[in-house]
């Protein structure tokens, strides 16, 4: 089971989520924050947190991997991406495997 502590990510504080084989770093976005003061909207935004960022996780790794010839273990840094999740969250750095090169992600 994959646990995100919505209210860490509230908060504002970067949280390290664990999906299988990958370590995410992310961030609520300005965006987001704004949603997190109303409580209808922070309900969807966290609904939609819980069921849709691993997948956008995966894709990332996933187009990494293909576009540098890596597999892994390896470490992606995605400061360089849009926000996911209707702009709602930035991935900051994802570890996939142990250890391994420092790859940048590219949108």
């Amino acid at each position: 089971m994959i646990i995100i502590e919505l209210e860490d990510l509230r908060s504002g504080r970067d949280q390290i989520i664990d999906f299988p084989g990958v370590r995410a770093t992310v961030r609520l976005t300005e965006l987001a924050h704004a949603a997190a003061e109303d409580s209808g909207a922070w309900t969807g935004l966290a609904t939609m947190v819980e069921s849709e960022l691993q997948d956008e996780v995966n894709r990332v790794v996933h187009r990494t991997a293909r576009r540098t010839a890596h597999q892994p273990p390896f470490a992606v840094d995605c400061s360089g991406l849009p926000p996911v999740l209707d702009g709602s969250v930035q991935l900051v750095r994802l570890q996939v495997g142990d250890g391994g090169p420092e790859i940048e992600a590219h949108a």
